[in-house]
């Protein structure tokens, strides 16, 4: 990493070209017993072999159990036309 200073603005360059996904993981939710209760989770993921088509809030393939929590349009993807591109 290297810093440039330009009149009193700082400007941080990185070495590394770009950005790579090493790995987009998903999952399904599932029904388990836990303390004596079924409850759903979708908290295995596993690596997705590929590209995935981004579907509302979720990758293909991958869900929330509880989205008051996790996933739902607050907690989700980047807005349209700014998500990068996976291989």
């Amino acid at each position: 990493m290297t810093t440039t200073q330009v009149g009193s603005e700082a400007r941080v360059q990185r070495d590394e070209p770009h950005t790579r996904v090493i790995s987009v993981n998903v999952g399904e939710i599932r029904a388990v017993e836990w303390r004596g209760e079924i409850v759903h989770t979708g908290i295995w993921k596993h690596p997705a072999p590929g590209r995935l088509a981004l579907r509302g809030v979720n990758f293909a393939g991958d869900d929330q159990a509880d989205r008051t929590v996790h996933g739902g349009r607050r907690h989700s993807s980047p807005p349209a036309g700014r998500v990068p591109t996976c291989a």
